[in-house]
């Protein structure tokens, strides 16, 4: 089958998954490359080590510390807005 993307026509496969699910794979594409005991051991040992962990984690405490602050900030704006609007204004005595 011919499929057109980005003004070029490939030849493709297809593999159905379901009743409207399918896969395109090119016929001209390179097979796939899978990893070597060696790099899957550096590559755990990279994404494992303490220290990325730790740098991860720090990053992750900082955005959810400055979303909590930005919420809190908009929550009291918001707070505020509505005590203006809602003020009391004094009553009218009528008669006196």
């Amino acid at each position: 089958m011919n499929l057109g993307y980005n003004d070029k026509v490939f030849q493709v496969d297809i593999i159905k998954l379901k009743k409207s699910l399918r896969i395109f794979i090119p016929k001209k594409a390179k097979p796939l490359r899978f990893f070597t005991t060696e790099t899957i051991e550096k590559l755990n040992k990279f994404l494992n080590s303490p220290a990325r962990k730790k740098k991860k984690r720090k990053e992750y405490l900082e955005k959810r510390q400055l979303q909590e602050k930005v919420k809190y900030l908009e929550l009291q704006k918001k707070l505020e807005e509505e005590k203006q609007l809602t003020k009391k204004r004094p009553r009218k005595r009528y008669g006196k």
